[in-house]
């Protein structure tokens, strides 16, 4: 080997080390950047717990109040029917409570982003209990009163406990678009058929 040249394994070194660095930068660069957003969205939905939301708990729990005096049990199986339908969505819960409180007269994207950080917050302060209990008195009859006790009432002119198992799926089928469902009845019994079997079916 001539005096003064750079041993192979020398040479080799530098960029094997380059292409380590390279490889560390494309990796942590990306995981920074998704750091940074993650952060930044708990930022905004802190502040928005914090400010829009919290201020506004004492009514929301009355309105579970008030539908847990109307329904003191709601029946496991009209539960499941909610769920299996729906899946008791809290997306749907925030919409309401957002409209029922003057929130909903803004652009779609601040309107869609208050919907998700409400949605987020029932989630953290409620019991899937409670949720679904909001989510039932957030419900209408098509006919100006709210409470899924209202709707049983308009759509099978009985109450929840004396419900037959066809009239709950009905009943849960129906909680997603009352003027709709209310005036097709013949839709209504097919979609409610095939939940009411899904949900017997397991």
């Amino acid at each position: 080997m001539h005096r003064g040249a750079t041993p192979p394994t020398e040479r080799l070194h530098v960029p094997v080390t380059r292409g380590r660095r390279i490889v560390w930068l494309l990796l942590v660069i990306p995981l920074l950047f998704i750091g940074m957003a993650v952060a930044g969205v708990g930022v905004l939905f802190l502040r928005s717990d914090i400010v829009s939301f919290r201020p506004r708990l004492p009514r929301i729990r009355q309105m579970m109040e008030e539908q847990k005096t109307a329904t003191p049990a709601l029946q496991p199986f009209l539960v499941q029917c909610l769920h299996a339908g729906s899946g008791a969505p809290d997306h749907f819960t925030a919409r309401c409570l957002l409209v029922r409180h003057g929130l909903n007269e803004t652009d779609a994207v601040r309107w869609h982003t208050r919907t998700l950080f409400w949605s987020w917050s029932l989630y953290c302060r409620f019991s899937e209990a409670e949720r679904d209990l909001l989510y039932c008195a957030c419900l209408n009859d098509g006919a100006g009163k709210t409470g899924i006790h209202h709707l049983s009432l308009r759509l099978h002119g009985k109450p929840l406990e004396k419900l037959t198992e066809p009239e709950m799926a009905a009943l849960a089928v129906a909680s997603r678009a009352p003027n709709i469902y209310l005036k097709d009845r013949a839709r209504l019994d097919t979609i409610s058929g095939d939940l009411l079997r899904s949900v017997k079916g397991g």
